[in-house]
This record gives C-alpha cells, structure tokens and sequence, in this order.
C-alpha cells in the first residue's frame, strides 16, 4: 500500500484490468464454443430423437395404420432376424411398414432413416417391466389408436447417460433422471 498526500492508492492498475480482461477474453473465445457446441448438440439429437416419435406416433394415427419403429443400437453392427436384416443400421431410427408378408419403407419424408452422431449413441432400450434390450435392433409397434409401447431409451452423450421415456398414451418423449 502506498500512501500519497494522504490517500490511499490500493488497487489495480489500468494495464494489469487490461491485462486480466484480455486473458478471459482468451479464455472465452476457447472455452464458449465447446460448451455451446456440446449443449446443442445434445439438444438438437434429443429434440430429433423426439420429433421422430411425435411424428411416427402422428403418421399411425392420421393414416390409420400400424408403423414400426426400428432403434438400432450402437453395440452391435449386425442383428440376427432374417426381417430387420437389411434394414439395420447402426445408431439410427427408422419407421416401417408391415403389408402381409413384407417390411417397406414409410415414405413419409419425416420418417426416412434418421442416424444420430458419434456423441449421442442410443445404448438400450428399456421397456415397461423390465426388460432390457442393448444390442442389435429393436422393433416397437406405434398403432392407430395413437398408441405404442411405453419404452425408455438410454442414450451416452459424451461419457455420461440420459434417459428418454415415451409413455404409453403419448407421443411426447420426456427426458428423466432414471428410468426406474
């Protein structure tokens, strides 16, 4: 502390306020964009992965018929059913339709494969009950009456979990803490 003419000159110097305000400057313009980029990223698969649902869940209700959704896993590159056989495709959704004997492709251009990126990874799909599935493909019926199978679906997103529940009676996909 230095004392002049009786005031008291404790504090910072204009250049050491410069010099601190362009280190966080620095700072920000590294760190901002990663944390942004990681949140959205997040958001935007979650918010696709519950489009997808609302959308599947709509087209069996309006159209009156049954769809089938297809959540192939991460685990496994390869599923063993002679039907989901050339149709899996690794971290994705797809919807299909059953006609007698055969799976085709919904043309609903909402409902068209849809792959999710390497940081969010579907792990494994929970169903009311208990049951557990975690590789391969999973098939859930969404009927006309608007309803489906109620499933929780586990997804990584960079290191950590989190969980999306489709109700019963909803088309809307909620984000839980846990899925029991």
């Amino acid at each position: 502390m230095i004392i002049q003419n009786g005031h008291c000159n404790s504090g910072f110097t204009l250049i050491e306020l410069i010099i601190v305000m362009a280190i966080f400057a620095v700072m920000s313009v590294v760190a901002l964009p990663k944390i942004s980029g990681f949140l959205s990223n997040e958001r935007k698969d979650s918010a696709l992965f519950s489009a997808y649902i609302a959308a599947i869940t709509d087209d069996a209700y309006i159209n009156k018929r049954n769809n089938y959704l297809i959540i192939s896993l991460e685990k496994d590159s390869k599923t063993d059913s002679d039907i989901l056989r050339d149709k899996y495709n690794s971290n994705s959704l797809q919807c299909l339709l059953f006609d007698k004997e055969n799976f085709s492709d919904n043309m609903n251009n909402l409902l068209k494969l849809r792959k999710f990126s390497n940081g969010f990874i579907l792990s494994e799909v929970i169903f009311e009950g208990g049951k557990t599935i975690s590789s391969g493909s999973v098939l859930i019926p969404f009927y006309s009456d608007g309803t489906s199978e109620a499933f929780t679906m586990r997804v990584v997103v960079d290191n950590r979990e989190i969980f999306l529940k489709k109700y019963r009676n909803s088309k809307e996909v909620q984000k839980i803490e846990s899925p029991l």
